[in-house]
């Protein structure tokens, strides 16, 4: 039997599933910076297996079943914090170097400060979800 999360973790989970489905296609997009798609850098493709895994390790704790072992999402856990903080950073030298004016600048970092408010409860269920036994559920073929 599994062990299904309230609703506001459902929520969350949809809520970061199309989050990750939007910023997955934006490169895509005719009026994306990137202009060739195929030519995507290291970061990109970086940036969609780690967002793969991470709504993974979500949906496997928020509905209660285990993909792969603990030690896995134990790993995966640190590599989503370094990932985003490296994000950060990378954001930040964009926003100081192209935006100009200071209106910007400061929404620009608050809309960042925002943005990674959002992975928190990410990082809480990832946490839980490598270090605390979730029960499996049991499927027959």
């Amino acid at each position: 039997m599994s062990v299904r999360k309230s609703k506001i973790w459902r929520g969350y989970f949809f809520v970061f599933l199309i989050i990750t489905i939007i910023a997955s296609a934006m490169p895509f997009l005719p009026w994306s910076a990137a202009r060739n798609p195929l030519q995507f850098a290291y970061y990109e493709f970086l940036a969609l297996a780690v967002s793969a895994l991470e709504l993974l390790g979500l949906g496997g704790y928020v509905y209660g079943r285990r993909f792969g072992s603990r030690r896995v999402w134990q790993a995966v856990l640190p590599l989503s914090v370094l990932f985003e903080v490296y994000s950060l950073i990378l954001d930040s030298r964009i926003i100081a170097n192209e935006v100009t004016e200071v209106a910007m600048r400061t929404m620009s970092i608050g809309l960042i400060i925002l943005a990674y408010l959002i992975y928190v409860p990410l990082w809480l269920a990832l946490y839980r979800y490598a270090w605390t036994e979730t029960k499996v559920v049991e499927r027959s073929l």
